[in-house]
């Protein structure tokens, strides 16, 4: 069974881990299911086009991540995702460079969610990331049981301040 799932990210944040520890994934963590770590079959990076962001109260640019994940133990019920980005591109994270962490959780049974569909929605306020930038993007996925996924990068351009643009 496959799972779609949407997360909010919000421009400038920091909040990097540079011990490579899993982040702490909240009161969903329910079940070890294994130590498998999850794999990123896919990314990919789209043009979301305007979309109303309601702390802002207004239309946004919005940029989206999206990460096919597959995990043979079934414990991305909880995850955590974390995406690097930096605008060097030389396929390394700057020690600089700009992170975001996202928790969330997929309902479903304990120990039966092998895929995903992970998407990253970025509303971008002309701030880090900036608009009409390209930049590397590096994710990092963590199961409930806190086993790392390998870092995948991929190379994308957000939209201008009016939504357009090709990734």
């Amino acid at each position: 069974m496959q799972y779609w799932i949407g997360l909010i990210l919000l421009s400038g944040c920091k909040d990097k881990d540079a011990t490579g520890e899993p982040p702490p994934l909240g009161d969903y963590q329910t079940a070890n299911c294994g130590s498998t770590a999850p794999i990123i079959e896919l990314l990919s990076c789209e043009n979301s086009g305007m979309e109303y962001e309601s702390d802002e109260g207004t239309d946004l640019p919005t940029f989206s991540l999206i990460s096919d994940v597959r995990d043979e133990d079934g414990d991305l019920t909880g995850y955590s995702m974390i995406i690097d980005f930096d605008e060097v591109l030389d396929e390394d994270i700057d020690a600089d460079a700009s992170s975001v962490l996202l928790n969330s959780a997929i309902n479903g049974d304990p120990c039966t969610i092998t895929e995903a569909q992970l998407k990253g929605k970025i509303f971008l306020k002309g701030g880090d990331p900036d608009y009409e930038t390209t930049y590397e993007w590096f994710v990092t996925i963590f199961d409930e049981a806190g086993n790392r996924s390998e870092t995948e990068m991929i190379v994308c351009t957000t939209p201008d301040e009016e939504g357009n643009g090709s990734p």
